[in-house]
């Protein structure tokens, strides 16, 4: 267990007909082998016969342990690609590490896909998508993507650069008119691709998260329907658009990663392709890749099998615990995270999804259905300011990274109230991996996302990436 929930684990137990969420430092004496109850999954009837009894296992020894074994899996047909080598030990593999990176991060429920030239090799989902109501996490749960909406929103624009409908050269003005220029730079032109790439001077949340970026108000633009007269979504920060330091506003100079960038991006898309925004990204993106669940986590819309939303909660000890115990580490324990609308930022970080309807925009992209490869080329594309530094080697709603064996790296990661995610891509091999998860703030889910494209390119093919 890693030091930020030592003394703070959380347990998920089983006690006669329910569920209870304790604190481990709460466990009650009298429950010394609750059980995880077994719950069959109807749609895979066929691939549980063999596995079920895994889910009868009595919570073992170490608390911390707990909430793995309590993990639901949804298990599906095996993969007909015939060039994975021991399949078996790659699941075996990839389990054992999705497991323990749930567990570090006591995450309620976790939903992985990971697919090579289009095939699936690996779809699984541990855990709860409610704990409340004891509703297991399934592959086909939706979870909010958080900001992969960005790497959405960034195939987005290559469809309409296609269809001759944009230039990633343009000016914002061009589509928003309404926009203003940097007072310190009003002559300097402001494009679809500084914006995209987090180049425009552009600021991120503010000070005033609880109206932002934990927002509860809702927002519609111009091309939705709105007989209600609600706000636009530039609305939310076209008063106070700019970083604090206006001298690095100057467009393509200086790196400033932004989310109410790619909202000022959707209004693009809606004026270039005289749709809604997410109207168009379900016609030109989502169903030509086959992705059926993804859509805006809308909370007022009826979404069959859309997953809560957690959080971990840290409270102090008191004097008298710290006396007792001899340690001073904050109390943790699960709770439902805070509610937010996100319609203010459908393009930036506004949709849900599933981890195989991710996968299929991947891998759809990697085999050349969608996009032609000079497009892609340019979103995959790294885009250095001219001034200052680019951290995150950032492209076009994408970021870059090279392993020591010099392969590439593509990916996306996301942190929204409620979810933590990672999409990673491995061109040369054309494999995908999507980890989506319903807890926000968990540690490294880079690295684990990496970790699992290692594993699955290790038993693909016989190739090994090390970073």
């Amino acid at each position: 267990m890693n030091s930020l929930i030592k003394g703070g684990s959380l347990l998920v137990v089983g006690i006669t007909s329910g569920f209870t969420v304790l604190n481990c430092d709460d466990k009650p004496k009298a429950i010394t082998q609750p059980t995880t109850p077994t719950i069959t999954n109807n749609n895979n009837n066929n691939n549980n016969n063999n596995n079920n009894n895994n889910n009868n296992s009595t919570c073992c020894k170490s608390p911390t342990q707990c909430i793995a074994n309590t993990s639901f899996s949804s298990k599906n047909s095996p993969s007909t690609i015939l060039t994975i080598k021991n399949k078996k030990h790659m699941n075996k593999e990839l389990k054992k590490e999705i497991l323990s990176w749930k567990e570090g991060n006591c995450v309620p429920g976790i939903s992985v896909c990971i697919q090579s030239n289009g095939e699936t090799l690996y779809k699984e989902a541990f855990g709860f998508s409610d704990i409340e109501n004891i509703i297991p996490m399934e592959t086909s749960s939706k979870l909010r993507v958080a900001s992969i909406s960005k790497a959405l929103t960034s195939i987005g624009l290559g469809v309409l650069f296609e269809q001759g409908k944009i230039k990633f050269s343009d000016s914002i003005q061009k589509y928003v008119p309404e926009w203003k220029n940097s007072p310190n730079y009003p002559d300097d032109v402001l494009t679809i691709n500084h914006v995209a790439s987090h180049l425009g001077g552009i600021r991120h949340y503010g000070l005033n998260r609880k109206a932002e970026f934990y927002s509860v108000e809702k927002f519609k633009t111009d091309k939705e329907y709105n007989p209600w007269g609600y706000r636009n979504p530039l609305d939310i920060f076209k008063e106070n658009p700019w970083v604090k330091d206006l001298e690095k506003t100057k467009p393509g100079h200086h790196f400033n990663y932004s989310t109410f960038g790619y909202t000022l991006l959707g209004l693009v898309i809606e004026s270039a392709s005289g749709k809604s925004f997410t109207t168009f990204m379900r016609d030109s993106v989502f169903r030509p890749c086959g992705m059926f669940d993804t859509l805006p986590d809308e909370h007022d819309n009826l979404i069959p099998g859309r997953s809560k939303q957690y959080a971990l909660r840290f409270t102090p000890r008191t004097q008298q615990e710290i006396s007792a115990n001899g340690y001073d580490e904050p109390r943790v324990s699960l709770c439902n995270a805070e509610f937010t609308n996100s319609s203010y930022k459908w393009p930036g970080g506004g949709f849900i999804s599933t981890a195989e309807d991710l996968c299929k925009l991947g891998s759809t992209v990697l085999c050349g259905r969608l996009l032609k490869q000079s497009t892609i080329d340019h979103l995959f594309k790294p885009n250095p300011p001219l001034t200052g530094k680019n951290t995150m080697n950032y492209c076009t709603g994408w970021v870059k990274q090279s392993t020591k064996n010099n392969t590439d790296i593509i990916y996306h990661t996301g942190n929204a109230v409620g979810g933590s995610t990672i999409l990673v891509m491995i061109p040369d091999e054309k494999i995908v991996v999507s980890v989506l998860a319903n807890q926000e703030k968990t540690n490294l889910i880079n690295e684990f996302g990496f970790s699992l494209a290692r594993i699955a390119s290790k038993y693909n093919n016989n190739n090994n990436i090390n970073n």
